[in-house]
């Protein structure tokens, strides 16, 4: 994502001025320093009333982020709050009841969508709430995104749950749905729920608004308050670097392939192609991001896949193998193939490679070149295509970042 769009986003003021100019929905209210004081505060809160919201203006991953702030004290405890975690410009905003919603999105099209629902235990009839929370936990483990949330017991939850009624020794009825918090944060244990096919027309042309709204922004995880009574929707902020977990790994629902929606908007070329063979090859993603992160460029062009038939074949090469390996590499990436030394020992080389029939060919007679009194070479086809091929052969391009 270019530097500039990432400015805008990350600046929940300027972000909103533009979604703001471009008509997409927004909260009401501003943004105001409380360096010295909260007057600024109570100003805004005279126009937009309560219940309000509260956050850093640069904040992220929910920290800092007050929600349906009901009086004066709550509010004060917010603001109070956010200066102790050293925030001093923030946004004050009307607070928008619904389901919030995280939107994955292009310009053109609404890729994925799950609504956040804040953490609870669903009653069986026989066991407490503590122990609902336990069984909770143990589902939770087998989620790859909701594990690294546990359900805490603390101080706010048993107040949340004096509050509604309950106790943590209370025995819930079979279905009955007990929430521990109204916090819809990550951090506090809310539960992802799919909802891509319930969003409406109106939703998803306000979501790929909201993403136009931005110059230079091509998609957004983008955060948004859905009434589905009234069919309405507020933009609350826009990510640009959105964490996809989410959409992979829901609590409830079905997973929504993200990659695939990814490359198919940035790589249109082959959004119609039979990936077929071609999901076996993979390109060194982390030397790619090391040298983009260094600065030492802006862009990186990785290799167009080989194309027409294609073939994998796997050497065992044996011997006196000590200076092979360089040689190979090389002859490898010059004939645009894929793979890696699957084994590299004193006398024995075992290395698989894949790639266009006729490079594969070429690459065969070379390696049969090298056949002597001293190295032997044994050749298999790979008619199963086992494992990941890194195209080009891996670590014959690496990036080494020095500063």
């Amino acid at each position: 994502m270019d530097k500039e769009v990432r400015k805008i986003v990350n600046s929940k003021e300027q972000a909103k001025e533009y979604l703001a100019k471009g008509d997409v929905p927004v909260p009401r209210g501003g943004a105001v320093s409380i360096e010295n004081g909260y007057e600024e505060v109570y100003s805004i809160i005279e126009s937009t009333g309560y219940p309000a919201v509260v956050k850093p203006i640069n904040g992220r991953l929910g920290q800092g982020v007050h929600t349906d702030i009901k009086n004066q004290k709550e509010l004060e405890a917010a603001l109070n709050n956010l200066e102790e975690l050293g925030y001093k410009d923030i946004m004050v905003e009307n607070f928008i009841v619904g389901e919030d919603t995280r939107v994955y999105v292009t310009k053109d099209e609404v890729i994925a969508a799950y609504k956040r629902e804040p953490a609870n235990v669903i009653g069986d009839g026989k066991r407490t709430i503590k122990e609902l929370i336990g069984v909770k936990n143990k589902i939770r483990q087998t989620n790859p995104h909701a594990k690294k949330n546990k359900l805490e017991i603390t101080g706010k939850v048993k107040a949340y749950l004096k509050e509604k009624g309950f106790s943590l020794t209370s025995i819930p009825a079979k279905d009955e749905v007990v929430y521990l918090t109204d916090s819809t944060l990550h951090i506090d244990g809310c539960e992802v729920v799919d909802v891509t096919d319930e969003l409406t027309p109106k939703i998803r042309e306000i979501a790929r608004n909201a993403v136009k709204a931005i110059p230079g922004m091509e998609l957004s995880g983008l955060d948004i308050m859905v009434n589905k009574e009234k069919d309405e929707g507020y933009v609350l902020e826009l990510n640009a670097s959105p964490n996809i977990a989410g959409h992979l790994f829901p609590m409830i629902g079905e997973p929504r392939d993200v990659h695939k929606a990814f490359i198919d908007h940035f790589f249109p070329e082959t959004k119609e192609r039979d990936s077929g063979r071609f999901q076996n090859f993979v390109f060194d993603f982390d030397n790619i991001n090391k040298i983009l992160k260094s600065g030492v460029v802006t862009e990186v062009t990785v290799p167009r896949l080989p194309e027409g038939e294609l073939n994998a074949k796997t050497f065992e090469i044996s011997g006196n193998v000590s200076k092979l390996v360089p040689l190979i590499r090389r002859r490898a990436v010059g004939t645009k193939l894929g793979g890696e030394v699957v084994k590299e020992e004193k006398d024995l080389l075992i290395i698989k490679v894949a790639g266009a029939s006729n490079d594969i060919e070429k690459f065969t007679e070379y390696m049969l070149s090298k056949k002597n009194s001293k190295i032997n070479v044994k050749i298999s086809d790979d008619q199963n295509w086992e494992g990941e091929y890194q195209y080009y052969f891996k670590s014959l391009i690496e990036f080494e970042v020095t500063k």
